[in-house]
């Protein structure tokens, strides 16, 4: 299994200066269904060195992430030495990479299959032809396994994807016979199809997938031979033009990925039965998800944009949310010390008739819930009816994340909580003339005061509570970062938009992953409970400034922009 991968480490490692002719787009299928690309690996890179994040690069804190790469480059001199080519052969590609999941017919299974492909443009086809040579006479010491073949006149290497010796028996496999030696097996029966990678090269364009006729048709495409490819898929198109321009970008077209799903036994036995569900909820009008990050727009370090591409308009749970003034006014009970908020609008007075929908849209739920809703749709309308359209989520750092939904009757409110909190295990207490209901074995609380119903940790509840009488610079709303970093939230509407703190926001996931290694290594032990040797985020405060992002309604659906802006000075 590691001589494989080291030759495909050997393979993605070639490089010269040039730039991409084609692009991911121009090779994948017209099936994709999930695409990974960048049209000019070689001009992100530059923007990234020469960029507003360099410094962040050239920090101390990051040099032992430094003297890994340096370790790498004096590998890869000592390669080019023995290959005898120029210095600066070897490296990252230059041109456009991509990968692409698909499905398309497997001549081997004689019927669709899904698959994947991957492209990078290095444009040095001698180092290529160089790296392939060196391959091929070291493939009695590589192994057997390897095996070289032709396609279309190219040579070619076939690596074996599944091991046969992973198949071990239960009582030999330390996961209870999850054959975790292999997790590819975990994804069968959808991956069927997923046993053999074929890697060759073109023009200087490494090419590899696991269907031999996906791969001569990029060869024909790269030929200049008319070949049908994701460039003549629309729904593609549509989702590349919501999440604009991009230096890199990810789009998952939903109709494929269910296709692909419903490989699996246990989704073609689910489908029929969540169709129904999924339409009234409004989900079924997703055609694709997008996710972009362009390190050119100007006046910000970078911005990433997520795009939901929909067929028609918004319905269901995507209805609900309601565009309206983009307000950077932020309650008191945020404070200048918080994390993220975010801002949300959201019809709450519909949500009973939407889960009443969908309840009904299922035989067997309806039958066997109609009864608890008779008794709570009553007291549950009172509860949503008296909610204002507004929702607010904030982070506090290590305490956690209260949710936040402002009252327009607080009486009505608090009334519904104190019937149905008991329930729950909660009691009720005074907190400065707030009141919270909490329990010692409650995961949450329940807060009520300063006009909003909170929910979250108890100790996020104490904190939003606690702010509520701050004012001035105490607060985010007089903080002079997050006025800074509202300027740039822009006009018209929006259905919602947040603001964080990305210093602190890295250095909550820092200590995330740290509990959770130090957590996994007591249940499994070292290594796998190792915690990562992370440096220390804060420095990021000197070099990254705070985010601000926005979440518009559009003609074709839902986009996300959020802008990592520089330092505050």
């Amino acid at each position: 299994m590691k001589t494989r991968f080291a030759l495909l480490g050997a393979l993605a490692i070639v490089a010269a200066p040039v730039f991409a002719q084609r692009t991911i787009q121009d090779l994948a299928p017209e099936s994709s269904v999930v695409v990974i690309g960048m049209d000019n690996m070689g001009a992100t890179l530059d923007r990234v060195r020469n960029g507003p994040l360099a410094p962040v690069f050239a920090a101390k804190e990051l040099a032992d992430v430094r003297a890994g790469f340096d370790q790498i480059g004096e590998m890869l001199s000592m390669m080019e030495e023995e290959m005898n080519l120029p210095a600066g052969s070897l490296g990252a590609p230059r041109g456009a990479v991509g990968m692409a999941l698909f499905t398309a017919m497997n001549d081997a299974y004689g019927f669709d299959t899904a698959g994947f492909m991957v492209m990078a443009d290095f444009g040095d086809a001698k180092a290529l032809e160089a790296i392939f040579t060196m391959a091929e006479d070291q493939m009695g010491m590589m192994g057997a396994e390897i095996k070289e073949r032709d396609i279309l006149g190219r040579r070619a290497f076939a690596v074996p994807l599944r091991d046969p010796e992973a198949d071990v028996d239960d009582d030999e496999d330390d996961f209870g016979g999850m054959n975790m030696d292999d997790p590819m097996s975990m994804l069968e029966p959808m991956m069927v199809g997923v046993d053999t990678l074929f890697v060759t090269h073109a023009d200087g364009m490494l090419l590899a997938s696991t269907n031999v006729t996906v791969l001569e048709n990029a060869l024909h495409a790269l030929e200049g031979r008319k070949m049908r490819s994701l460039r003549d898929n629309t729904t593609w198109h549509a989702a590349v033009e919501q999440s604009g321009r991009a230096d890199g970008r990810v789009v998952v077209m939903i109709d494929g990925l269910l296709k692909i799903a419903n490989m699996q036994p246990m989704m073609m036995f689910m489908g029929p039965t969540l169709a129904q569900p999924m339409r009234m909820l409004g989900l079924a009008n997703i055609k694709a998800m997008s996710m972009s990050m362009d390190m050119a727009d100007e006046g910000s370090m970078m911005t990433q944009r997520v795009g939901l591409l929909l067929a028609g308009e918004r319905t269901g749970l995507l209805g609900l949310m309601e565009p309206g003034e983009a307000s950077t006014a932020v309650p008191s009970f945020v404070s200048a010390d918080a994390a993220s908020y975010v801002r949300m609008n959201f019809n709450f007075n519909g949500l009973l008739d939407l889960v009443k929908a969908v309840m009904a849209s299922v035989p067997e739920l309806a039958m066997q819930g109609e009864d608890i809703m008779a008794e709570l749709e009553p007291d549950l309308r009172t509860l949503f009816g008296n909610m204002g359209r507004e929702m607010h989520l904030v982070t506090m750092g290590d305490d956690g994340m209260v949710v936040a939904m402002r009252c327009t009757d607080a009486a009505k409110v608090e009334g519904v909580v104190a019937q149905y909190a008991p329930q729950g295990g909660m009691e009720p207490r005074n907190f400065q003339g707030h009141t919270i209901y909490s329990g010692d074995f409650a995961p949450v609380a329940i807060g009520l005061g300063a006009g909003h119903l909170f929910v979250g940790p108890p100790l996020a509840v104490e904190d939003a509570l606690r702010a509520a009488g701050l004012t001035g610079e105490a607060t985010l709303a007089g903080s002079p970062v997050f006025k800074a970093a509202a300027s740039h939230l822009g006009r018209g509407p929006v259905i919602g938009w947040g603001y964080s703190d990305t210093s602190s926001l890295f250095t909550l996931f820092s200590s995330f992953v740290g509990g959770m290694a130090a957590g996994m290594g007591e249940q499994f032990g070292a290594p796998m409970g190792m915690a990562p040797d992370l440096p220390d985020m804060a420095f990021l405060k000197e070099h990254i400034g705070p985010s601000i992002w926005r979440l518009e309604a559009r003609a074709d659906g839902l986009l996300l922009t959020n802008r990592t802006l520089p330092p505050t000075r």
